[in-house]
């Protein structure tokens, strides 16, 4: 099939360009008031295998232990910080990675309508400036959203047996 707005090699160079540009907006990006806190609670759950907080000492006894908190988030950062160690930079490699997974989920998704309609999809994916703002922040929001386009993907893949819907 033709493409019809650009050629081939115009949506490899502008979709390069595009993430080339994600990524410098990483540099000298002030930390969110979170991240502190999240990464906090994935230092203590790596070291201690439970989550509790200095930061908020004496508030609820909340440097004893937390019990309410962003666990799979919170899990999945600690396994990077006992990985990479602990850093600001590190403590963001979890919404960076679940950003670009969900573009590759994008892209199998868009496969049965073509490769143009494919690159649209992720061109619009990696070009939204919510997607910007929360791929550069250590907060759960990306990851949510990952999950929960792969669960979708996973009750109704592309191609897949599943009709349209009773509406």
């Amino acid at each position: 099939m033709r493409p019809v707005l650009f050629n081939l090699p115009t949506y490899l160079v502008a979709l390069a360009v595009l993430l080339l540009l994600l990524f410098l907006t990483f540099i000298n990006r002030a930390a969110y008031f979170d991240e502190a806190w999240f990464a906090e609670q994935s230092l203590w759950f790596s070291r201690l295998g439970r989550v509790r907080s200095e930061l908020f000492q004496g508030y609820h006894r909340w440097e004893v232990g937390l019990y309410v908190y962003h666990k799979l988030f919170i899990w999945v950062n600690a396994l990077v910080t006992a990985l990479v160690g602990f850093s600001v930079a590190g403590s963001k490699l979890v919404s960076i990675f679940f950003g670009l997974f969900c573009g590759v989920l994008i892209w199998f998704h868009g496969k049965t309508k073509g490769m143009e309609q494919q690159f649209l999809l992720v061109f619009l994916y990696f070009g939204c400036g919510t997607l910007m703002r929360y791929t550069s922040v250590s907060r759960p929001e990306v990851m949510c959203m990952t999950l929960g386009f792969a669960s979708y993907l996973a009750l109704d893949p592309p191609g897949g047996l599943a009709g349209p819907g009773p509406y």
